[in-house]
């Protein structure tokens, strides 16, 4: 069974602005049948899920859209702007995100293009 809902949120709003977790969480609560607290909780638990697997993994791999990738940097040497004194920043880890093929392709309104050749079907 699904409730409609009044749309508080609209997807055109959320183009103008950037999309939080509130935002998801109102978007679950409209689109199903839960509550916002069911909501909440839901949104809550797939992030933790995809943050343990970053944490674990070192990587997150959305298909379709994109993957997350942990990797080490190495200290550096830095510098104290206020003091001018030079130090050294300890090794830290980083996060990027690649998108796929796929959703780079529907951003940039192109289609994929096969790498391989496909025979007519009139031949």
């Amino acid at each position: 069974m699904c409730i409609v809902r009044d749309s508080r949120i609209r997807m055109e709003d959320w183009m103008s602005k950037t999309l939080t977790k509130a935002d998801i969480v109102e978007a679950v609560y409209e689109k199903t049948d839960k509550n916002r607290a069911e909501a909440k909780k839901l949104v809550k638990k797939l992030l933790d899920i995809m943050k343990q697997a970053v944490k674990k993994d070192h990587a997150l791999l959305i298909s379709g859209v994109g993957k997350f990738e942990v990797y080490d940097k190495d200290a550096r040497k830095g510098r104290n702007p206020k003091t001018d004194a030079t130090i050294t920043l300890p090794p830290r880890k980083a996060m990027v995100f690649r998108l796929s093929r796929k959703f780079r392709a529907e951003l940039n309104g192109k289609r994929m293009c096969l790498s391989f050749p496909v025979k007519s079907f009139m031949e």
